[in-house]
């Protein structure tokens, strides 16, 4: 292990080359100013380490490049341009790059978010109500169009990328993340990494049809990835599912989804309906901007309905409550966002009690004429009988 006191920095030495043990790297100093606490994730390209400012005692996130990948100009150029790409846009739902450098490789510095992404979040929980969905949807919606706007189109829309964090009011705030591979349409005089043509960048679960075939893409490839993680909270599974990601992208370009209230028949069917818009495999069917999207989605209302759930998802330590028992956020006010109960201890409602119902009063003049007439009867049978004897 390294120790702090023995660097001045992290520098690459051939001990420290083998990236299936970063955590080597853990307490070092790295770039001088920054001290790595303790590793977040690691992928093929980068490691997140959750770090600290050392003059400015700020906690920070640090995503460090491979150093293997450190000496191609193609692979420093497509992991810089994340942070080029994230600067240019302006929007709270977009994390924040607070600093970038390239030595002793290169890395970049975001803030800090204390939470939970969502797809950790789906692990727990299969089905979500319209009005949970929505009040994250328009969220996300926020983050991709101010993205657009500036000419950034993200690729990899998913819940691992869509962090939860507390917000002021004690609702959820949305945070996207990894723009990693995003497409961004450059200016006169710039440049940008074109991707190797035999790969196709993305996760085929959320991968639009024409990104899974390696064509032009434009927003509507988000909007078609943000379709398929609405159609997952909705009903409780993806529209397109495989055992490899091949069969999952013929899927996509092929087959048309299954309408999600086939799955839970409590879904509106106006949510229903942008969902299936949002999926058209062909773009010029589909809502054609964010804004568009994001328009639809706030136009369908949410039912006025005492048990529905609002306000937030739960927190990190609700998700290892005991799975009998569900913490559901108490509808409300802001003020009440923070505060929970579980549902199975709600009081059931009572059956409504009988009314008694008056008595009817006996009908006497009938009952007197009907033994008259039996009687009457009686006599004239009696009669007949007699009559026959003699």
């Amino acid at each position: 292990m390294v120790i702090a006191s023995e660097l001045e920095q992290c520098i690459v030495q051939p001990s420290m080359a083998d990236w299936t043990i970063p955590e080597q790297w853990i307490h070092c100093i790295f770039d001088g100013r920054y001290r790595l606490e303790h590793l977040v994730g690691k992928g093929g390209m980068a490691a997140v380490f959750a770090g600290s400012h050392l003059r400015l005692n700020r906690r920070v996130a640090i995503k460090i490049l491979r150093p293997q990948l450190a000496a191609s100009p193609q692979d420093r150029k497509r992991f810089l341009g994340e942070a080029r790409s994230v600067n240019r846009i302006r929007n709270p739902h977009v994390i924040e790059i607070v600093d970038v450098g390239e030595d002793p490789t290169p890395f970049f510095v975001m803030e800090f978010l204390d939470g939970i992404d969502l797809a950790r979040v789906l692990t727990r929980r299969k089905v979500f109500d319209w009005p949970e969905v929505k009040a994250l949807a328009l969220q996300i919606v926020s983050a991709l169009q101010a993205a657009h706007e500036v000419g950034v189109i993200h690729r990899d829309v998913k819940p691992g990328n869509v962090f939860l964090i507390r917000g002021s009011d004690g609702s959820d705030f949305v945070k996207v993340l990894d723009f990693g591979i995003a497409k961004v349409a450059t200016a006169p005089g710039e440049s940008v990494v074109q991707t190797r043509a035999d790969v196709v960048l993305g996760t085929a679960t959320y991968m639009s049809p024409e990104q899974a075939m390696g064509l032009a893409i434009d927003a509507r490839s988000d909007v078609y990835a943000l379709g398929i993680l609405l159609y997952r909270m909705l009903a409780g599974q993806v529209p397109f599912y495989g055992k490899v990601g091949y069969e999952v992208i013929d899927q996509q370009v092929r087959l048309a989804p299954r309408p999600p209230r086939e799955l839970v028949a409590t879904i509106p069917r106006p949510v229903e309906d942008l969902v299936l818009r949002a999926l058209a495999k062909d773009p010029n069917f589909r809502f054609q901007s964010m804004r568009e999207l994001g328009a639809a989605i706030d136009r369908v209302p949410i039912p006025d309905v005492r048990s529905t759930r609002v306000g937030r998802f739960p927190s990190t330590q609700e998700l290892e409550l005991v799975s009998t028992k569900r913490a559901i956020p108490l509808p409300g006010s802001s003020a009440n966002m923070n505060r929970s109960f579980v549902a199975d201890a709600l009081p059931r409602p009572s059956r409504p009690a009988r009314i008694a119902q008056p008595r009817r009063k006996r009908n006497r003049w009938g009952a007197m004429m009907l033994i008259v007439l039996f009687a009457a009867s009686a006599g004239l049978w009696l009669g007949f009988l007699l009559l026959a004897v003699h």
